[in-house]
Formats: C-alpha cells, sequence, structure tokens
C-alpha cells in the first residue's frame, strides 16, 4: 500500500506534524519557556505520556512534577481518546480535569478545554495561551498545532505502545520517514560525542542536521 503521506505535496500541510517542543519525556519540558511565551493552560495525552498504556498508576516523578506546576501558576488537564474510568482515576490522582473520548486530532476537545479554563478563572484566554503534551505525532502534535495550540512531542512511555504501533499502525512510522525524507522532521536519540540528540525546546525548534 502507497505512504499516503508521500502524496502531501504542500510542505506546510506536512508541517502541521512537526512539533514546536520535542522532549524524552514531559518531566524534560522547559516549562519556564513556555510561561514566558504567555502558556497558562497544559494539557497532557494519557497513554504512553503519563504513564504506559497499560500501567493503572502514576509514578511519584510524574505526581511530583503535576504538583510543582501547579504550584508555579499552570492550569493543568487531561485530554485523552481513551473514554474509560482510568482517565478520571488519574485525573483524580493529580487533582485536575480532564477530557475524555477527545477524539484528537479534531479540535473541539481544545476548545472545550480553553472554555473549562475560562469558566473556572473568569477569565478569556485562547489557544494562544495552550499546550498540549502527547506521544502521537497524528493525534497530538496535529490536533493542537492545526488548533493554533503549542505542540509538545515525547516518546512514548512504555515500549508497548511502540510495538503495537510498529505492527499494527504503521502511519506514524510512515509519517517520520517521509519528513525524514524531505529534510523537515528527523527522529534522532543518538547521544554521544558527534551525536547530539535531536531533542529541542520551544526557543531552539527543529534544526536540520546531517549524519
Amino acid at each position: 500500500m502507497a505512504n499516503k503521506y508521500a502524496q502531501i505535496k504542500d510542505e506546510e500541510l506536512i508541517r502541521v506534524y512537526v512539533p514546536d517542543v520535542y522532549t524524552e519525556s514531559l518531566l524534560g519540558i522547559d516549562y519556564n519557556q513556555l510561561k514566558d511565551r504567555g502558556i497558562k493552560l497544559i494539557s497532557f495525552d494519557m497513554d504512553d505520556t503519563l504513564a504506559g498504556g497499560l500501567d493503572l498508576t502514576l509514578s511519584r516523578k510524574i505526581i511530583t512534577k503535576f504538583e510543582l506546576l501547579k504550584s508555579e501558576g499552570f492550569e493543568l488537564m487531561i485530554i485523552s481518546n481513551n473514554g474509560s474510568k482510568k482517565v478520571e482515576k488519574f485525573a483524580d490522582d493529580l487533582e485536575i480535569e480532564f477530557i475524555k473520548n477527545a477524539e484528537k486530532p479534531k479540535g473541539k476537545c481544545f476548545v472545550e478545554a480553553i472554555n473549562k479554563y475560562n469558566r473556572k478563572h473568569n477569565e478569556s484566554i485562547t489557544v494562544k495561551n495552550m499546550a498540549h503534551v502527547g506521544d502521537s505525532m497524528l493525534n497530538d502534535v496535529a490536533g493542537a498545532k492545526v488548533s493554533g495550540v503549542v505542540s509538545c512531542l515525547v516518546r512514548k512511555e512504555s515500549n508497548i505502545g511502540g510495538f503495537w504501533c510498529a505492527v499494527f499502525d504503521k502511519s506514524e512510522h510512515e509519517l517520520r520517514e517521509v519528513l525524514k525524507e524531505r529534510g523537515i522532521w528527523r527522529k534522532h536519540h543518538k547521544s554521544g560525542k558527534g551525536h547530539d540528540t535531536q531533542y529541542y525546546q520551544l526557543n531552539e525548534g527543529y534544526k536540520r542536521q546531517v549524519w
């Protein structure tokens, strides 16, 4: 079957899959940069972002990070395509609001999140004041960028998620291949002398490198 992403000729259209931030995990994001950009609301995907897709509990380091981010003034929220009670449990554990069955990459979930924020704080923030963190270029990155939300891509929290995509859903792999071939974005994690990782923060942006 032909790679459908190779049929996208307009570079601007395919750039909606390129994240504004790319880090190993949500712990590695420079949240000070987000605050400097005016971000007040940060939403997070659940499966393979907050925890592995099969994990039923959150790690202490994630809970601690969320406590710190809340103390710094961020409003945090879970936005997940998952419709199970696990979404509610994680949100309860983190003491934050949630949107499940979100249907990302459709943008209505981001509008709903902003409306929740505005009702809670009696403010009128817009998509320019929101960032979204997730592990999927197709659902999280594209959904956020098309909606005007800052997009943060993280690596999957479990090998199960990567295995599932490699065997049953190859769309993300096919997309990355097209981005790589066109020099638009490359997934690269080598480290050591002469091999910098491809992770980058908001104020850096993707820099094409030659290996």
